[in-house]
């Protein structure tokens, strides 16, 4: 009698009941046991994703700006945090330094801080509201905006200074099942990297040149 769908099974089990205990872990820590510290760091240990991108804090915030924005509208929310990662993939470079990435990162939570606080005023005229309620969405709209241009400048100086170096194929870090499910996927080398040449027969070097109709072949098939 075959056994393999029970052992099929049993690590299907298995991997249920980890994590089960890795969830019930991770909800005590944050519920603030000390207790279970020790198991928390060998979880963090053995998965190192985890911590890469829960302990990421300019996701954090920008997951709270765009939880602030959206309220209890669960299909804003998912759009909007769409439109951020949309944003992040169209200002990162193809082999970007982790440098350039932090700047993006500043730009993004930037930019929806602006556009929160923008999207507030508006509400608030539309509610008619007093002038000081008004005067101050103003002045939070000019502070967003000048955070917003500052890590705009500091992106664009950077990028300026430091190219990117042509025909680089990067492969983009990939998210963690545990985080992510779509898999892992491969750029495109950039644009500017040519198809090596072959290089010309040269007619006064006797030894390296073929019979003389193979070279004649190879003159035409270079030459079309």
């Amino acid at each position: 009698m075959s056994t393999d769908g029970i052992g099929e099974q049993s690590k299907q089990d298995a991997r249920s009941n980890d994590l089960a205990e890795i969830r019930d872990v991770i909800a005590k820590a944050k519920a603030g046991d000390v207790g279970v510290l020790p198991q928390l760091r060998e979880i963090l240990d053995s998965r190192p994703a985890l911590a890469r991108y829960y302990g990421d804090l300019a996701r954090q915030a920008e997951a709270a700006w765009v939880s602030l924005a959206s309220g209890r509208n669960l299909y804003l929310r998912e759009t909007m945090a769409r439109a951020a990662d949309a944003q992040r993939a169209e200002l990162t470079r193809p082999g970007a330094l982790p440098i350039e990435k932090l700047l993006v990162e500043r730009v993004v939570s930037c930019s929806l801080q602006v556009n929160y606080f923008s999207a507030n005023e508006a509400n608030a005229l539309a509610a008619g509201e007093n002038y000081r309620q008004l005067q101050y969405q103003s002045k939070r709209i000019g502070q967003a905006q000048r955070m917003y241009l500052a890590a705009m400048g500091a992106l664009l100086t950077y990028q300026k200074l430091i190219p990117i170096p042509p025909g680089e194929t990067v492969v983009r870090d990939c998210v963690p099942d545990e985080v992510k499910s779509e898999p892992c996927t491969k750029t495109e080398a950039s644009q500017s990297q040519s198809i090596p040449r072959v290089p010309p027969i040269r007619v006064e070097d006797e030894t390296a040149v073929p019979p003389t109709e193979e070279r004649e072949q190879l003159r035409v098939a270079l030459s079309s």
